[in-house]
């Protein structure tokens, strides 16, 4: 068992916004976890994973764009599913700040 608290991680910028990445491989060898926090305008990279991934959204709305340009709203409380593969960008088009608790097999 272990306790993670995420206030008290800094996170990192190298991927846009800040990143806090909790549970990583060596934790579990079944998922990764973290939060991310995006300001105003700010996004993160083009990106997929070879695993499903769900964004839970804390705070503030996320917009989230396939390869393909489909983009979905995604709101305080609701949770998106990516499909393993699939390319994705987050982003923040708001004023405000989001807040989204990622999970990945990663």
């Amino acid at each position: 068992m272990k306790l993670v608290k995420p206030a008290l991680d800094p996170g990192t910028t190298e991927y846009g916004g800040v990143v806090k990445i909790l549970i990583t491989k060596k934790d579990s060898p079944l998922f990764a976890s973290g939060i991310f926090i995006l300001k105003p305008g700010e996004n993160l990279p083009l990106e997929s994973h070879k695993t499903d991934e769900i964004f839970y959204v804390v705070k503030g709305t996320l917009s989230v764009t396939d390869t393909n340009e489909e983009s979905f709203s995604v709101a305080t409380g609701e949770i998106f599913l990516v499909s393993g593969g699939e390319m994705h960008l987050s982003k923040n088009t708001t004023e405000n700040d989001v807040e989204v608790f990622w999970l990945n097999g990663d």
